[in-house]
């Protein structure tokens, strides 16, 4: 969880730190040790991966990818709302903000956004498809070796790697991107340059009776 509705929304709420520490905790119960760890550069990111790693219990240089950064959200709701003004919700709650995002979504994937929005549709969904094709590299030569490879990223990012992975429309994208959950958890393997998707958006660590009130999208 990031800071929504604050001046800065590019840091990790105390609840989001909670949230991804108690991820670190599930994987170290599970056994799962990764051998690589990639993230994008936003500092809700570097703070996510931290927490996660310190929940984890063990320490592994982070390679930071600007390509798994999200998109801009600000400038393209700035710039949805400055041809569209009409748009403008009533109320400013996570509903109404989440309306909004859905349109002006929407109105980007189909090209009907104009101005100094910071990247088009197309661009964004060519940064995601080579981010994900270095994450999931492997190394022919040595398909002995597994890897486990944890990427932390944001929900739009992610949502556009299942696009990759399922070669859905630009609809379905955007409804899964609405659907993210604050540190949901999507499997995909990967071997001889083919992807496989096993999960998407799960919350094993949040399945407890006394977490349930913790579950957030905002």
């Amino acid at each position: 969880q990031a800071s929504f509705g604050s001046s800065n929304y590019d840091q990790l709420s105390e609840l989001g730190h909670q949230q991804a520490r108690w991820l670190g905790e599930h994987f170290d119960k599970l056994g799962v040790k990764p051998t690589r760890l990639i993230r994008g550069d936003l500092l809700r990111h570097k703070q996510t991966a931290d927490s996660l790693m310190a929940g984890l219990g063990m320490s592994l240089s982070q390679q930071e990818d600007s390509d798994w950064n999200e998109f801009d959200f600000h400038a393209i709701g700035r710039q949805y709302l400055e041809q569209f003004p009409e748009q403008q919700p009533s109320e400013s709650t996570p509903k109404a903000f989440f309306g909004l995002l859905r349109n002006a979504l929407l109105a980007w994937s189909q090209g009907d956004i104009t101005g100094q929005q910071t990247e088009t549709w197309l661009e964004f969904e060519s940064r995601i498809a080579t981010a994900l094709d270095n994450s999931c590299s492997d190394n022919d030569s040595n398909n002995d070796i597994d890897e486990t490879v944890i990427v932390v990223s944001s929900g739009g990012a992610i949502s556009m790697a299942m696009k990759q992975l399922l070669q859905c429309s630009n609809s379905a994208v955007i409804d899964m991107n609405l659907q993210t959950r604050n540190t949901g958890v999507s499997e995909v393997f990967f071997k001889h340059g083919k992807r496989y998707l096993s999960s998407f958006n799960g919350l094993p660590h949040m399945l407890h009776p006394d977490r349930l009130q913790f579950i957030t999208s905002a």
